[in-house]
């Protein structure tokens, strides 16, 4: 199975606004489908979050180790013992929890590529998946996504979920804010948010993206019942639910007086609000 997509995609422009975890996660996934260049940025990008402290599971010691993997892989062997030589620092120094005994990966590849003949050792290794499996594929389509690698996820997704039993919602969501993203077809991000909300009937968010694709596909009674379901399931309350004005303007397309009413009773009461959008609310005949 080839993804052309994803083998070559260009330069790789990471969205700093993730997490370490999202960061670290995605060049995992890129080392094993033979994207070493990809995923030394994808771990120099983690690293960087994790000493701003943002969210992460993984012991910086993780970030050295698997960026030394990377660096190794992309040809920079002196760069991979520096990368490696870090993480067996912070694992001797007691940096990383105490309660982790085991033993030290980092230590071996040090001495290693500290050999010429080590050196060829660890670049004989091979680091690619040929045929990744479904879970595989899976994991992959929804890490890029998650990092905004749109192209990308598009590539691995659509391919993956027509032939997949066990996607779940996380991956037609996935797809559907790729497709938004990538500027593609909003009648493909309907069908990919609909099937995310009949994996998951309780994934607000999902709904509350249909209704903003029912809008723009001007199908407004759909729209309504789209943005209901999303403020009923995330118990949103409608003076502080984001895409309120969007639903406002669906129900005045529907020309529902009653709904109408209620609408602009909760615009006027909101700390800001489109005024062009309530005068026109309140103009609907």
């Amino acid at each position: 199975m080839q993804f052309s997509a994803f083998q070559d995609s260009g330069e790789f422009k990471p969205n700093v606004s993730q997490s370490a975890s999202d960061w670290a996660e995605l060049g995992t996934n890129l080392l094993a489908v033979g994207r070493p260049a990809d995923a030394v940025t994808a771990f120099s990008t983690a690293l960087a979050l994790k000493e701003r402290g943002l969210d992460t599971i993984w012991p910086e010691d993780e970030f050295f180790f698997h960026l030394g993997d990377a660096l190794l892989y992309s040809g920079d062997v002196s760069g991979a013992r520096e990368a490696y030589q870090k993480s067996y620092a912070l694992e001797d120094s007691g940096s990383v929890d105490e309660q982790d005994l085991r033993p030290s990966r980092a230590l071996p590849q040090v001495q290693r590529l500290s050999t010429e003949k080590g050196v060829q050792e660890a670049l004989a290794r091979p680091y690619r998946s040929a045929n990744p499996d479904m879970d595989y594929l899976h994991a992959l389509g929804c890490s890029f996504s998650r990092c905004y690698w749109e192209a990308d996820a598009i590539e691995v997704l659509a391919n993956f979920l027509p032939s997949a039993t066990t996607a779940g919602a996380e991956a037609w969501w996935g797809l559907g804010i790729s497709y938004i993203e990538d500027k593609r077809s909003l009648e493909l991000c309907k069908r990919a948010m609909r099937n995310c909300t009949e994996w998951d009937p309780k994934f607000d968010l999902a709904f509350s993206e249909l209704g903003r694709l029912y809008v723009l596909l001007k199908q407004p009674q759909e729209a309504v019942a789209s943005f209901e379901a999303a403020m009923r399931i995330g118990g949103h309350d409608p003076q502080y639910y984001a895409h309120y004005e969007l639903y406002a303007l669906a129900v005045g397309l529907t020309q529902k007086q009653e709904q109408i009413a209620e609408v602009v009773k909760v615009l006027r009461a909101r700390s800001s609000t489109n005024e062009a959008l309530l005068q026109a609310l309140e103009a609907t005949p």
